[in-house]
C-alpha cells in the first residue's frame, strides 16, 4: 500500500508539472498571438482609414486625400474595435485573447494645406510621375529658362506720358523763347550789308587815306558796332536761357533714367554764342569806339575791329534753328498714335469680342490661399519642380481658350497666375503679364534690326523737332522702341487668344507689325511656337511656388464643393498620419519572461503599445 501511495503522489506531481508547463506555454503563445493580433488590428485599421479617400477628388484631380468629416482618431478607433469584436462573432465566449483598446493617439497629421503645401506638392509629383509626361516637363524647363533670360531685357521702359506731359510745361515755352531769340540773331542781312560796306571802304581808305572819307568810315563803323551791341544783348539773353534749359534738361533726363550728357543742337548754339560773346568782349577791350578821329595811325586798329565783327556775324549766321517739315509732322502723328495705342489699355485691344468674357466670380471663405501661416521658404525653388506644378495645372484646369465644364471659374489657369476674384480680372492680369514679357522679348530683337532702328531714329528726330524739345530725341527713341515692341506683343496676344501659336523669341520673319500701322499686324501663327496654355504654364512655373500650390488647392476645393459636397475643405484633408495605439489583455496564467519582457503590467493586465506611420 505504501508503494502504491508513493506512485500516486509521484504521478500527481508529474501531472501537475505537465499541466503547469502546458499553461505556461499556452499563455506565452496567447500573448504572442495577442501581439500579432494587435499589430494586424492597427495596420488594417489605419490602412482602412486611408482607403476611405475622396474618390471624386481622385477621379477629377488625381489627388489622394482623406477628408476629416469625422476625425481620423474616431475612424481608426472604430475600425480597431470592430476587429476586436469580430473574434467573438462565431463562438461567443471562446475568445481567449481578451484584447482591449486602451488608448489611441493620432499625431503628425499631414494636412494638404500645412507645411507650405509640401504634402500637396508631393501628391502632384506622384501624379506627374505616373502620368508619363516627364519629357514635357523637360521641355517646359527649357522654355522657362529662355523666357527668364529674355525677360531680363524688359527692365527700363520709358513712360510715354512723361514725354507728352513735359511738352506742355515751362521747358517747352523756354525752348520756344530761345528759338525766337536765335532766329533773330540769325537775321544778319542788315549787319552783313553794313559790314560789307565798311570793310570795302576801310580797305580803300587804308591804301589811299582821305580825311573826309575817314569821317564817313568811322561813322559807318560806329553804326555797325551799335547794331552789334543790340545783338550782344540778345546773345547774353540767349546764353542765360540756354543755361537754364541745360539744367532743366539734366534734371529731366536723370529723373527718367537717361544719360545727362545727351547732346542736342542747343548745346551747339551755346558753344557758338559763347564764342560770339567772347569775341565782342575782346573787341571792346581794344577801345576802338573811343577813337574820335580816324587817321593813318589808328586805321589798322579800326580795320581789325571790323574784321572781328565779320567773324561775329559769321558765327551768328551758323546758329541752328529747326523747322518742322511735312514729313516731320507725319512722323509725329505716328508717335501720337503709339501714345493713344498704349493709353487705350491692353485687354480691349486683344479681344475681338470683349463682351463675351466670362463674368464668373469667386466668393467664399476658408480658401487655402487665405490661410494664415501658409508661407514656407523650404519649398523647392528648383525650376524643374515648379514646372511639374505648372504641367499639372495645365492637365487639370481650363483657360480662356479651353474652359473646363462645371467649374466655379472658367479661366482657371489665369486664377492660378493672378489670384483675382473674377475671371475678367484674372484674364486681364494674365494678358498684361504676357504682353509685358513679350514686349521685353520683342525689344531685345528690335534693337538688333538695323532697318527698323533707322525708322525709329527718323521718327524720334521728328518728335524732337515738332515738339520743340531737342533733347527728347533719345527719349523719344526709347519710347518708340518700347511702344513698337508692345504693339508687336499685343498682336502676338491676339494670335494666342485666337488659339494660334507664337514663338517665344522673335525673328525678322516673325515680326508682324509696321510702325506706321501698328493695329493691323499679320495674324499668321508660328507653327513651332507656343500656345496660350503653354504661355500660362510658363507664368505659373516662374512665379512663387507657394502661390501656385495654394491657388490650385483653391480651385480643387471650390469645384468639389460645387460638384459634390458644399462642406468640403482642403484644410481638413490629409494624406498621412502617425499613431500610437495602446492595448491591454488580462493574464490567464504565467507566461515565459522572455515573452512579456517588453510589456508592462498594470492592474493585473498586460499593456502593449504600438506606433505606426502611413501615408499615400
Amino acid at each position: 500500500m505504501k508503494v502504491k501511495g508513493s506512485i500516486t503522489i509521484y504521478l500527481s506531481m508529474i501531472l501537475i508539472s505537465v499541466m503547469l508547463l502546458v499553461n505556461v506555454i499556452g499563455e506565452s503563445a496567447r500573448i504572442s498571438a495577442v501581439q500579432a493580433q494587435i499589430k494586424s488590428y492597427t495596420y488594417m485599421s489605419a490602412e482602412s482609414a486611408l482607403a476611405g479617400y475622396g474618390r471624386q477628388v481622385y477621379e477629377d484631380y488625381g489627388i489622394l486625400l482623406v477628408w476629416e468629416k469625422q476625425t481620423v482618431e474616431s475612424v481608426i478607433k472604430k475600425n480597431i474595435q470592430d476587429n476586436i469584436n469580430m473574434a467573438d462573432l462565431n463562438e461567443p465566449g471562446l475568445n481567449f485573447l481578451g484584447t482591449n483598446l486602451v488608448n489611441l493617439e493620432v499625431t503628425g497629421k499631414e494636412y494638404l494645406t500645412k507645411k507650405g503645401g509640401q504634402y500637396f506638392s508631393n501628391q502632384i509629383k506622384s501624379y506627374i510621375k505616373y502620368a508619363g509626361v516627364m519629357e514635357t516637363v523637360e521641355r517646359l524647363v527649357k522654355e522657362c529658362e529662355t523666357y527668364e533670360n529674355c525677360n531680363d531685357q524688359n527692365k527700363n521702359k520709358c513712360d510715354m506720358n512723361i514725354v507728352v506731359d513735359v511738352n506742355k510745361g515751362e521747358l517747352q515755352e523756354l525752348v520756344e523763347n530761345i528759338n525766337s531769340i536765335v532766329t533773330g540773331l540769325k537775321e544778319t542781312k542788315d549787319l552783313s550789308n553794313k559790314y560789307d560796306s565798311v570793310s570795302q571802304k576801310i580797305e580803300k581808305l587804308q591804301s589811299d587815306f582821305n580825311k573826309k572819307e575817314g569821317k564817313k568810315v568811322l561813322k559807318e563803323y560806329r553804326e555797325l558796332m551799335a547794331s552789334i551791341e543790340i545783338k550782344s544783348k540778345d546773345v547774353d539773353s540767349a546764353i542765360s536761357k540756354i543755361e537754364v534749359y541745360e539744367r532743366k534738361k539734366e534734371q529731366f533726363l536723370k529723373k527718367n533714367s537717361y544719360t545727362s550728357d545727351a547732346k542736342d543742337y542747343m548745346d551747339t548754339n551755346l558753344e557758338i554764342l559763347a564764342k560770339v560773346r567772347d569775341e565782342i568782349k575782346r573787341d571792346k577791350e581794344l577801345n576802338v569806339l573811343k577813337i574820335k578821329k580816324l587817321d593813318s595811325g589808328n586805321i589798322s586798329k579800326v580795320k581789325k575791329s571790323i574784321s572781328n565783327m565779320g567773324k561775329v556775324i559769321s558765327k551768328m549766321e551758323s546758329l541752328i534753328t529747326l523747322e518742322s517739315t511735312e514729313e516731320d509732322r507725319d512722323n509725329y502723328s505716328i508717335f501720337e498714335n503709339l501714345k493713344d495705342f498704349i493709353d487705350s489699355g491692353v485687354l480691349s485691344q486683344v479681344l475681338e469680342n470683349p463682351e463675351n468674357v466670362s463674368k464668373n466670380t469667386l466668393s467664399g471663405s476658408n480658401l487655402p490661399s487665405t490661410l494664415k501661416g501658409k508661407k514656407n521658404n523650404s519649398l523647392s525653388k528648383e525650376i524643374k519642380n515648379k514646372c511639374v506644378n505648372a504641367l499639372y495645372a495645365g492637365l487639370k484646369f481650363g483657360n480662356y481658350n479651353n474652359p473646363e465644364k462645371n467649374t466655379v471659374l472658367k479661366y482657371e489657369l489665369e486664377y492660378i497666375i493672378s489670384g483675382k476674384d473674377s475671371d475678367k480680372e484674372n484674364l486681364a492680369s494674365v494678358v498684361e503679364k504676357i504682353v509685358s514679357a513679350k514686349t521685353g522679348i520683342n525689344m531685345a530683337y528690335l534693337i538688333t534690326d538695323k532697318e527698323k532702328m533707322e525708322q525709329v531714329s527718323a521718327i524720334a528726330a521728328s518728335v524732337a523737332i515738332v515738339t520743340g524739345l531737342p533733347f527728347l530725341e533719345p527719349v523719344a527713341k526709347g519710347v518708340l522702341i518700347s511702344a513698337w515692341s508692345m504693339a508687336e506683343a499685343v498682336n502676338d496676344m491676339k494670335i494666342l487668344l485666337s488659339e494660334g501659336k507664337v514663338a517665344l523669341t522673335k525673328s525678322k520673319g516673325g515680326w508682324r507689325t509696321s510702325i506706321g500701322n501698328i493695329t493691323n499686324g499679320g495674324k499668321k501663327e508660328d507653327s513651332k511656337g507656343l500656345s496660350y496654355k503653354e504661355y500660362c504654364q510658363i507664368l505659373i512655373a516662374v512665379q512663387n511656388t507657394g502661390d501656385s500650390l495654394y491657388r490650385i488647392m483653391d480651385l480643387i476645393q471650390i469645384n468639389i464643393q460645387k460638384r459634390y459636397n458644399s462642406e468640403f475643405l482642403m484644410s481638413k484633408s490629409l494624406t498621412g498620419f502617425k499613431l500610437k495605439a495602446t492595448y491591454e489583455t488580462a493574464p490567464l496564467f504565467t507566461a515565459i519572461p522572455i515573452v512579456v519582457n517588453n510589456l508592462t503590467e498594470e492592474n493585473n493586465a498586460y499593456k502593449y503599445s504600438m506606433a505606426y506611420y502611413d501615408s499615400y
